[in-house]
């Protein structure tokens, strides 16, 4: 439940109702909760647009290869898996408690409230408008990951 995904079904289901069909979410990963997620997409017939493909050894081809990123989570500390969608240049949308830290709203991913309705609207926004997207793909191409790094490393060192 923490990560949000039922955020998410239901912001794919309510697009998908409203004529936007050609929508493709793959999940990738798997815990306690997969039982009631794979519920909630079969109560809202969403198996032709929704896919659990439960752990992978390498998620990065999925992640590289989507369209948009979609980290719903309800808290994240930081998130290993916005990195890695960043360092693989694919546009990230995120609920502010899960990268707030991390996204420069509207740069190198988007950020949104943490319910169905802000993460539906920020979908439809962003399937709407390409031009957004490859302005995302290209910030995160021209990211200085170095500086990223050096900022954290930074950070940790003032705690001590």
């Amino acid at each position: 439940p923490v990560k949000g995904l039922n955020f998410a079904v239901e912001a794919v289901a309510k697009l998908v109702e409203e004529g936007y069909r050609d929508i493709i979410w793959h999940i990738v990963g798997g815990g306690p909760s997969e039982a009631k997620l794979k519920e909630q997409i079969a109560k809202h017939k969403m198996e032709k647009h929704i896919f659990m493909l439960g752990m992978k050894n390498n998620p990065y081809p999925y992640i590289k290869n989507c369209d948009l990123f979609i980290q719903p989570s309800l808290f994240e500390g930081y998130s290993l898996s916005i990195m890695e969608a960043k360092i693989l240049g694919t546009p990230i949308l995120a609920t502010y408690a899960a990268a707030g830290n991390q996204i420069e709203n509207g740069v190198d991913g988007f950020l949104c409230d943490t319910n169905a309705v802000s993460v539906y609207e920020n979908i439809l926004r962003l399937y709407k408008n390409k031009e957004t997207l490859e302005n995302c793909k290209f910030a995160l191409k021209n990211c200085d990951f170095d500086s990223i790094n050096q900022k954290i490393i930074s950070q940790l060192e003032e705690l001590f």
